[in-house]
């Protein structure tokens, strides 16, 4: 019986406890949050960022990486200072989406630190956004690393995004339908928020027509049954 309780009781792997020992120290994870900034300076930002974000994603799924709420603030002054850095730079690669992953990975790390569900939900909205933003972006033109690295991150990030309420279902769709509808922005323009249609292949228009539609359909479906369950379920909870 013993013998048994000590063989299920397998210790962590000694190469993994020294990672752990070594990414505790405050001087290795307080600058986490401003190497994004920093990557700013240096060439092919639109491959080193969507690097450092995965490499992030993977050391704190495997509990390398231990956080506390004390790190709020720096996350909170490291996406200032980088989009100040972006500003000023008059860097272009908003448009791939990268900086609007780099945002939503920023409320989920707040949210992660915080517990907060409504930073949550628009995490998962702007991640869903990005998502088939880059998907139908590279389908109308081609494919290249920086969309690929994008949507890898995005891979990592779903599985920590459960649907469970109606609430998550209408913030997702809604991000669907607005990257559906913002892609026509990005090839019309060359900007995300701006669709002008008579600079836009009409097939491409077409077909942004034909995928928001459907999705602004169950948008709505689910948003209508969320306004009128919501006081209802608010109410039962009062009663009980």
């Amino acid at each position: 019986m013993n013998m048994a309780s000590e063989d299920s009781l397998t210790p962590l792997p000694q190469n993994k406890v020294n990672l752990i020992r070594i990414f505790n120290h405050n001087y290795l994870t307080r600058p986490l949050p401003y190497i994004a900034s920093i990557l700013l300076i240096f060439p092919y930002i639109e491959i080193t960022l969507p690097l450092f974000l995965l490499s992030f994603i993977i050391m704190r799924d495997m509990n390398i990486l231990k956080q506390s709420i004390i790190e709020l603030n720096h996350w909170i002054i490291g996406s200032l200072i980088f989009t100040i850095f972006l500003i000023w730079r008059e860097t272009e690669f908003i448009q791939t989406g990268l900086f609007i992953l780099y945002i939503s990975f920023i409320l989920f790390q707040i949210s992660f630190l915080k517990q907060n569900k409504n930073i949550k939900l628009l995490s998962s909205c702007l991640l869903m956004f990005t998502l088939i933003h880059e998907l139908l972006f590279c389908f109308f033109t081609t494919f290249n690393i920086n969309s690929i690295l994008i949507l890898i991150v995005i891979i990592a990030l779903i599985p920590h995004f459960k649907i469970e309420l109606d609430e998550q279902i209408v913030v997702i769709f809604l991000g669907l339908f607005l990257g559906v509808r913002a892609v026509g922005g990005t090839l019309s323009e060359g900007q995300i928020w701006l669709n002008n249609p008579d600079t836009l292949d009409p097939l491409i228009q077409n077909w942004i027509t034909f995928l928001s539609s459907p999705l602004l359909g169950v948008l709505l479906f689910y948003l209508i049954r969320y306004l009128i369950e919501s006081p209802i379920l608010t109410y039962e909870e009062r009663v009980n």
